[in-house]
Order: structure tokens, then sequence, then C-alpha cells
């Protein structure tokens, strides 16, 4: 039996480990970042620390922006793998020697496209998440939540 990696010298193999954590990726990156930037955001309200502004923009912005473009740059490079991987399967399910492959080989490999699509596509839905957030950043003032008499209702 023969594995799509050795069919296809192009296709790089991916363990059922890297696929789960490929489809993990995106929703805890984006959690870890939405909870940094709400903990960062209120501390500096409070404090008034990072409110200074440079180049038209207060430091927390700034500070917002950067944390979540490493953020973007990681889902980004996992995203792109996956779906590359899920490009190169399709490719293979339609070679001529799959048909003659067991059952059981035929599902597996539908399995792992299955995966790497799921993966590819919900980092693609928490990059959109994470453009959101700077752009809300952008557009809202980032203290005046806070200051707003029953803001936690």
């Amino acid at each position: 039996m023969t594995t799509p990696a050795e069919r296809h010298p192009q296709l790089q193999p991916l363990s059922r480990r890297e696929l789960t954590v490929g489809v993990l990726v995106g929703p805890v990156l984006f959690s870890v970042l939405f909870m940094i930037v709400y903990f960062v955001a209120a501390a500096a309200c409070q404090t008034g620390i990072l409110l200074a502004p440079l180049f038209g923009l207060p430091l927390l912005i700034w500070l917002v922006i950067l944390l979540s473009l490493a953020t973007l740059a990681l889902i980004l490079v996992r995203a792109r793998r996956l779906y590359r991987h899920w490009r190169a399967l399709r490719g293979a399910a339609h070679a001529p020697e799959r048909r003659s492959l067991a059952a059981g080989t035929v599902e597996e490999e539908n399995v792992e496209q299955f995966l790497s699509l799921l993966a590819a596509s919900l980092n693609l839905l928490f990059i959109v998440a994470t453009i959101s957030l700077i752009i809300a950043l952008l557009v809202l003032e980032p203290c005046e939540w806070l200051s707003a008499p029953g803001w936690w209702l």
C-alpha cells in the first residue's frame, strides 16, 4: 500500500495531530489575542498608560495593531500550508492509481482531505475576525465605553 506522499512527491504528509492542531490554531490564537487586547485596553484606560499619541493614534492602538499583525501572520502561515495540502490531496484524488486502492486507504485520504479543508477554512474565518478587531479599534474610541455609565449592562 502506498501513501499519498509516496504517489505524489510534492505532497508533504501531515499527521492527524498536525491536522488537529491546524484546526485549533486560528481559534486559539484569536482568543488569546482578544483576551490580551481587552486586558491591555482596560489597564491602559484605567491608568492612562499607552494613551499618548504617536503619529495621530494612541500607543494602545499601535500595540494592538502590532499584536494583531503578528497573530494574522501566524494564522495565515498555517492556513496557507493546510490549503496547499488540501489542494494537493484533491489533485491526488483524481489520479488514475487511486481507483485501485483499498477502501480503507481511500477513506483515510478523504478524512485527511476534509480536515485540511476544514482547518484552512476555519483559519480563514479567524483571519477575517482579526481584521475586524483591528478595524473596530481604529473606528471606535478605545476608552470611551469604559467611562459610560452602565457600560456593564
